[in-house]
C-alpha cells in the first residue's frame, strides 16, 4: 500500500503576484513622473507624487518578497524533508533554510540576508533607532525582486 500525501494549500503564487504587480506599478509610477532633463543636461527631472504611489508599490514589493521568500523555503523543506522539519525549522532565517536545503551559492546567502534585513527594517521600523543610512525604496524594491527571482530560478521553481 502507497502512501498518501496530504495536499498543501499555500498562498505562495498570490504573494509572488503581489510582489510583481506591485514592483510593475512602481516603475509605470517612476516612468510616468520623471523626464530628462532638457538641452541634454545629466539627470533627471522628478515630478511631485503627492500620494506617494511609486513609494508605497516599491515598500509592497519589498515586503511581500520577502512574505512569498518565507513561503517558498517552507514548502521546499516541507517537500524534502516533511511536516516535522517545517515546524522544527519556522523560525530560522532564509540563510539557514537555504543551507538546510542543500544551497551552497554564497550569492543566495547574501541575496536572502539581504532580503530579510530590508524587509525586517520596513515591517518593524524604529523611527528612533535609524541607522542612518539613507534608502530609496525604489532601488531596494528591484534588489528584492532580483534576490527572489534568483533564488527560484537556483531551486527551479515557476511562480508565475
Amino acid at each position: 500500500m502507497g502512501s498518501t500525501q496530504i495536499p498543501v494549500i499555500s498562498n505562495v503564487r498570490i504573494f509572488y503576484a503581489i510582489a510583481q504587480e506591485s514592483f510593475h506599478e512602481m516603475k509605470f509610477d517612476w516612468e510616468k513622473r520623471v523626464s530628462p532633463k532638457p538641452n541634454g543636461e545629466l539627470g533627471y527631472i522628478k515630478r511631485l507624487d503627492p500620494e506617494q504611489k511609486g513609494f508605497k508599490a516599491a515598500l509592497k514589493t519589498i515586503v511581500f518578497c520577502g512574505v512569498c521568500l518565507d513561503a517558498l523555503l517552507h514548502l521546499l523543506i516541507g517537500k524534502h524533508f516533511g511536516r516535522e522539519e517545517c515546524k522544527n525549522t519556522d523560525k530560522y532565517t532564509y540563510e539557514d533554510k537555504l543551507a538546510i536545503l542543500g544551497c551552497t551559492d554564497y550569492d543566495l546567502f547574501d541575496k536572502c540576508e539581504y532580503l530579510r534585513k530590508i524587509r525586517k527594517e520596513i515591517v518593524h521600523e524604529k523611527a528612533y533607532l535609524d541607522k542612518g543610512e539613507l534608502r530609496i525604496a525604489q532601488r531596494e524594491a528591484e534588489k528584492s525582486i532580483v534576490s527572489l527571482d534568483s533564488i527560484c530560478q537556483f531551486f527551479e521553481v515557476t511562480l508565475a
